[in-house]
Parts: C-alpha cells; structure tokens; sequence
C-alpha cells in the first residue's frame, strides 16, 4: 500500500488529534476559569506561590497570543498555560483564536512527524523485518540508558552524603 498525503488515514488522524488537543485546551481553560481567584487561596496556589502567580499572570496577558502559541508544543508546560489562561481571566475569544491556532500548528506537526516515523518503519518492515523489529528495542533501550546516565550524574542529597538511601536534589 502507497503512503503519503493522499491517504485518508492521515487526514482522519490528523482531524481528531486536532479535536482532541482543542477540547483539552478548553477544558483546561474552564476549570481554570472555574477555580478562578479561589486558586490562590488553594493548597496548589500556595505551593505556586502568589509572587510567582502574578508573574504568570502578567504574562498571559501582556503575551498570552505568543504563549497559547508556543506552550502548546511544551509539555506539561501546555497543562499549565492553559489553566492558568482560565484562572487568570485571559478573555476567552482571545484564548479560542490563539489556542486552537496552537492546537493547530501542534497536531499538523505531530501527526505529519509520527505519520512520517510510521511510513519510514513499515518501509523498513517490508525490506528487513527483523532490523524493524530490532529498531524499537534498540530505541527503548537508549531510551533508558540515557535516564540512567542522567540518574547518575544528578546532584547527591546531604542524607546520601550521611549514608541514608540515595535521594534526588530537589528541583529548582
């Protein structure tokens, strides 16, 4: 079977990844919304900080269209911009023109980067089957040396220093 942009799986994949990050958003935003200025006052909000809360703030609304755009290729990051959008009160035509354009621009390059790794592979399948099935394996496991390497070269806790069981810096 040919592959490319005239296949209709890749529309499909690339319409409902686009729905689904664009429904994400907006449920991200509505809780946040919801939550509102309760946030602050919420175990959450405190561990944030109020400080840091209305740095954030600032930021979404002197550059929320450049952040929507950009946090949504970031994750994690993306979750959070996307709440705080809410909770800040970013007005929502704003937040809908610039989160579904970053929904956008995230899904076409997702989708279009895995559909690209997907047709590379099952072409590698259909020349070698075993280096294909050698290539996910071989993947996973540089995936977990790197963590260990990372592991290691981590800061060490006083309490290792002090022979207690190994414990991670805490991240700043």
């Amino acid at each position: 079977m040919k592959y490319g942009l005239q296949d209709p799986r890749l529309w499909w994949s690339l319409g409902v990844l686009f729905l689904y990050t664009v429904a994400r958003a907006q449920t991200l935003y509505w809780v946040g919304r919801g939550m509102g200025l309760g946030f602050h006052s919420s175990p959450l909000g405190r561990r944030v900080g109020r400080e840091r809360m209305e740095r954030i703030e600032r930021a979404i609304h002197s550059r929320g269209s450049v952040v929507l755009l950009v946090a949504a290729f970031i994750p994690f990051v993306r979750i959070g911009v996307w709440g705080a959008a809410g909770v800040t009160r970013l007005p929502f035509a704003r937040f809908v023109l610039f989160g579904t354009l970053g929904a956008a621009l995230y899904s076409v390059v997702l989708g279009l980067g895995g559909y690209a790794l997907l047709v590379a592979w099952l072409e590698l399948a259909e020349r070698s089957p075993v280096l294909a099935g050698a290539l996910p394996v071989a993947v996973a496991g540089l995936v977990i040396l790197l963590i260990r390497r990372r592991r290691r070269a981590e800061p060490l806790t006083p309490d290792h220093a002090a022979g207690r069981p190994r414990s991670r810096a805490p991240r700043r």
